[in-house]
């Protein structure tokens, strides 16, 4: 347990002396503001480690990272709101988006309804595409009758 400790403190040391500016966390509610973009910058220091699973990974840039979903070959590239959009070859640009989102979400199945209000963030559906009939969550159902979530039926 010392020797984690050692290493772990190690290697924060030599991680923020390494960096020119440093982002604490994740900018999960905003945007880099304008003229602050440093490239050399990781705007992702908390990163998700891929432990039991086969069907997806992800690769982290200073200001984008790459998740692949293993099963059918779909790459989404996230990238931090207010850096530049990288660009590539061979991606499809619908795949390329830019994180947080700003303006909330669209969802057309219930599977995700529990998660999103697990999560804290069930006032960020702004959209629900087809028919509400199955939709469990009362709360979401009283937004949608409130027209704080459109239906797109």
């Amino acid at each position: 347990m010392f020797g984690i400790r050692i290493h772990r403190s190690l290697l924060l040391v030599l991680g923020l002396a390494s960096l020119s500016t440093t982002v604490e966390a994740n900018l999960i509610g905003g945007c880099v503001p304008d003229g602050e973009y440093d490239a050399t910058v990781d705007y992702f220091p908390d990163k998700v480690e891929v432990r039991a699973s086969k069907f997806w990974e992800i690769d982290y840039f200073n200001n984008y990272k790459k998740v692949k979903n293993e099963i059918d070959g779909e790459i989404f590239i996230l990238y931090q709101c207010g850096t530049p959009m990288p660009s590539f070859s061979g991606v499809d640009l619908t795949h390329i988006i830019s994180i947080p989102l700003q303006d909330g979400i669209a969802m057309d199945t219930t599977t995700h309804i529990p998660y999103m209000e697990l999560l804290g963030l069930r006032t960020e559906i702004k959209a629900w595409m087809g028919s509400s009939n199955f939709i469990s969550s009362p709360c979401l159902k009283q937004m949608i009758d409130d027209d704080e979530v459109v239906l797109i039926p």
